[in-house]
């Protein structure tokens, strides 16, 4: 859908809302995107997230809160965003038998977010805090190839074209929600088999619009689109604000090749122990 401006106005009263509604995403559910991990920065609170505070007793959480600084896994200094350089581990409030299994927990998540040519470990008194810290030297971060799933996104008339008109999906409100991968796929076989898909409905279609009021009596004027009722525009009103909408839809082509692309997301997600796609 393209939309024309004849009123500044008008467009920036439906911006947002258009922003929030024209368009759905076709992604892995519960896919955990990684967090970049290009700095000395990144892999230190990477390493905090993952330490494994869940061992602790009630008694080692109450001494460990009472003691702890401000920050347990931090990098030394001020370049942050430097590749290569110190982490510190304060241990204040942790027992010897729990700092051994945090630095261990620590070394292992540098190890795995990229940082290499780690060197010999230092036992020290803090300056800043009334803390021991651990110092970790870290000669080299190399950035780790992170395989990501495809993801697809479409205008709402073509997603609800594609899942709905096509697939035979029932939408709820403004959406689908989660897809069974394998259901998904089987559907998609089918209907690639197919010698001729339906295109996109209205599509090349052109509106001329006008904000719907509520109480008016001409409903065979109305036109219900993905921003909300809209009235069509009476060209005696020639000048007044008004959008024109066009809708650019899916050929038989087109809607093949999405299709394929969305068969591609349920593929990966299978492959990688992913049960769902959601389309939200």
């Amino acid at each position: 859908m393209k939309i024309t401006r004849s009123d500044s106005q008008l467009v920036n009263s439906i911006a947002e809302k258009l922003l929030k509604i024209a368009s759905m995403n076709v992604y892995v559910q519960d896919f955990q995107y990684p967090t970049d991990l290009d700095t000395i920065n990144d892999i230190a609170r990477d390493a905090e997230r993952k330490l494994p505070f869940k061992n602790l007793t009630d008694e080692e959480k109450t001494n460990f809160n009472s003691q702890r600084t401000p920050e347990i896994v931090t990098p030394d200094g001020l370049e942050i965003d430097s590749t290569s350089g110190v982490i510190n581990f304060y241990t204040a409030g942790l027992t010897p038998v729990r700092i051994e299994e945090f630095l261990d927990s620590i070394l292992s998540s540098l190890k795995q977010a990229g940082a290499e040519n780690i060197g010999e470990v230092k036992r020290e008194k803090s300056k800043a805090f009334k803390s021991d810290v651990i110092r970790i030297p870290v000669g080299s971060i190399t950035k780790k190839e992170v395989i990501k799933p495809p993801e697809l996104n479409m205008a709402n008339d073509n997603a609800l074209h594609i899942f709905q008109g096509v697939l035979k999906y029932q939408f709820g409100e403004g959406f689908l929600g989660d897809i069974d991968a394998n259901d998904l796929i089987k559907r998609i076989d089918y209907y690639l088999g197919e010698k001729q898909l339906p295109e996109t409905p209205n599509r090349g279609l052109e509106q001329k619009l006008i904000p719907w009021q509520e109480g008016e009596d001409d409903e065979y004027q109305k036109v219900n689109t993905i921003m909300g009722p809209m009235k069509k525009f009476d060209p005696a009103n020639e000048g007044a604000p008004s959008l024109t909408m066009y809708h650019g839809g899916y050929d038989d082509p087109q809607v093949r090749q999405r299709l394929q692309q969305i068969k591609n997301i349920a593929q990966w997600a299978l492959k990688n122990g992913y049960p769902k796609i959601a389309v939200y």
